[in-house]
């Protein structure tokens, strides 16, 4: 059975507990909720995505993929701060997905629609979107390869993959019910995508081998696998990307940046954060020095209370003597740089071993202002205020 736990701190970390409290909307800054009925612990919340919409601004909403034998749900966070309902719930089966695999994500794309991308059970990558309450339209995305990188806006969903042979595509767009298959180069040779992101004019891919690539968005729309696509940008190189990453989009003034992390598995300990600054699209450049995050697994950026916040997830990272409580870090981002150690660090108290706390992270609005939102074990965790921005 589902359950609502509550934590009152202003930030959980250090010798915190779990407690009861009375006049809980005033003095709970943090909620965990349990899997539905029907899903294994471990399999609960393996992704994440903020989806509410915008024109919402009292209470808030997530959409949650778990793993296993496949189920897709949402939660309703009530606006007065005590409940959080399960919306949405339903097993994926019928969406030509027997299991979610490692690489299963759910993306929410700013303006009304979700999607699910990950293999299907017909040897192809299935998207299946729809509003976050009612998942409605399956697309068949012509590669049986693995959706390494997505990025869903304004209604285009792209899905990198490694290349399965000299003629077979490794950037996939899906828009409407049209889909192309195209074949992007360095400038020499195909990439391998680890992360791609979108924005108004451009997608840019961070390559497994390290490399940020702009590529015209407009080169999605009619792309050829027998035409292959080089870069309009000149290549940077980031931190290595072998066990895929995150990339971020950021704006400050007149200022871009894109924000590279380097994702660890449970037996690496390689991953690291670096900014490039890629105001002038066709000559990014680094912008200060790698940041070292050995173990992390899950990232996302948005804006608290007028400063930009970077969310890394650590489901690795022992909490004192226990091992696999997990962590997420909050990194401040301003003034195109990233703080090198984290400006506030989130923990779950006298939680069990592998609760791997930070698996996955994502941000959604809540009555109107961001909150963080991340994934454990069994539990979904919405933080109504940390030491980075005030109670919601």
């Amino acid at each position: 059975m589902k359950k609502l736990f509550f934590l009152a701190a202003t930030s959980l970390v250090g010798a915190c507990s779990w407690s009861q409290f009375d006049a809980l909307s005033d003095t709970t800054t943090v909620r965990g909720n349990e899997k539905p009925d029907g899903v294994k612990a471990t399999e609960y919340g393996v992704s994440l995505a903020g989806v509410t919409l915008p024109a919402e601004t009292s209470g808030g909403k997530i959409a949650i993929l778990s793993s296993g034998s496949g189920n897709y749900s949402t939660l309703k966070l009530d606006p007065g701060g005590v409940a959080q309902d399960l919306g949405d719930n339903e097993t994926l089966g019928a969406h030509t997905i027997d299991s979610v695999t490692s690489k299963g994500t759910v993306l929410f794309d700013g303006v009304g629609q979700v999607v699910l991308v990950d293999n299907s059970n017909v040897g192809t990558v299935v998207a299946v979107s729809g509003s976050p309450d009612a998942l409605s339209l399956d697309q068949q995305i012509p590669t049986p390869a693995t959706p390494d990188a997505t990025a869903f806006a304004n209604g285009q969903l792209v899905i990198g993959v490694t290349s399965t042979g000299p003629t077979a595509g490794n950037i996939f767009s899906a828009k409407g019910t049209a889909v192309t298959s195209c074949l992007f180069t360095d400038g020499a040779a195909a990439i391998a995508p680890a992360a791609v992101a979108i924005d108004s004019t451009m997608l840019w891919v961070y390559t497994k081998t390290g490399a940020l690539l702009g590529y015209p968005l407009t080169a999605l729309d009619a792309c050829v696998v027998t035409a292959p696509i080089g870069p309009t940008t000149a290549k940077v190189m980031g931190p290595v990307a072998a066990n895929n990453g995150h990339l971020d989009l950021v704006t400050e003034g007149a200022s871009k940046y894109a924000i590279l992390t380097a994702y660890d598995t449970a037996s690496t300990s390689t991953g690291a954060v670096q900014l490039v600054n890629i105001t002038t699209a066709a000559a990014p450049v680094l912008a200060g020095s790698v940041i070292s995050a050995p173990g992390v697994r899950a990232a996302a950026y948005d804006t608290f209370d007028g400063s930009g916040v970077l969310v890394l997830g650590y489901p690795s990272r022992a909490n004192g003597s226990t091992s696999g409580a997990g962590a997420v870090d909050l990194h401040t981002v301003t003034g195109g740089a990233i703080a090198a150690t984290a400006s506030d660090t989130l923990q779950i108290p006298n939680s069990d071993s592998n609760h791997l706390f930070g698996r996955a992270v994502t941000t959604t609005r809540y009555n109107g202002q961001p909150i963080v939102v991340v994934a454990a074990d069994n539990v979904v965790y919405s933080f109504y205020q940390t030491s980075l921005y005030a109670k919601r």
